[in-house]
């Protein structure tokens, strides 16, 4: 990771923070182990991505499992610009989703079915305490209600996910938990 450069704004966005004033443009190399929509980006891809704070740090750009101990994997929202593979959103939104699972070996056309379930997976997300909110609805997207209701009943099965699994269930999907 290295920095390439600050640029000063003068013209603030709507949603941006009173305050800001320069952006300190980022770049990284960038290695893949598949995709999961769109193409697997080539060998040597950069990633360049604008911070508010110098030192080119990702904390605060991702989501899910935060800590370090292997296997760790990042699934990344991103587009191609330019050459350069950059954030979906510049601005108000996450890079990446990192799970406590090894991304290895997935056939192209079960990318997304191991996404949702890495979703669903507390041990994954590395979470003690679950919510269901935006993770379900992304789930439902690509497994169905069906098996997406199959899914979260195994996972209200475990003590301290049952309320939040089986709150989701009776909201959003309209069926009882066990």
């Amino acid at each position: 990771m290295w920095a390439l450069g600050s640029q000063k704004i003068t013209k603030l966005p709507r949603w941006a923070k009173p305050g800001i004033h320069t952006i300190f443009w980022c770049q990284a190399d960038f290695r893949s182990e598949g995709a999961i929509k769109g193409d697997l980006p080539s060998p040597g891809s950069k990633f360049v991505w604008g911070a508010i704070r110098p030192g080119c740090r990702l904390e605060g750009f991702g989501d899910g499992y935060q800590g370090s101990a292997p296997p760790v994997t990042r699934v990344w929202f991103l587009r191609k610009e330019d050459g350069y593979l950059r954030p979906v959103v510049d601005s108000q939104g996450i890079f990446f989703i990192a799970f406590h699972r090894k991304w290895s070996g997935i056939p192209r056309d079960q990318a997304a079915r191991t996404f949702a379930l890495f979703l669903l997976n507390p041990e994954a997300q590395g979470s003690t305490r679950y919510s269901f909110g935006d993770e379900a609805e992304i789930v439902r997207s690509i497994l169905g209600d069906e098996e997406t209701a199959k899914r979260l009943e195994a996972v209200s099965l475990v003590p301290q996910f049952h309320d939040a699994a089986c709150e989701y269930l009776a909201e959003f999907l309209r069926k009882p938990c066990k």
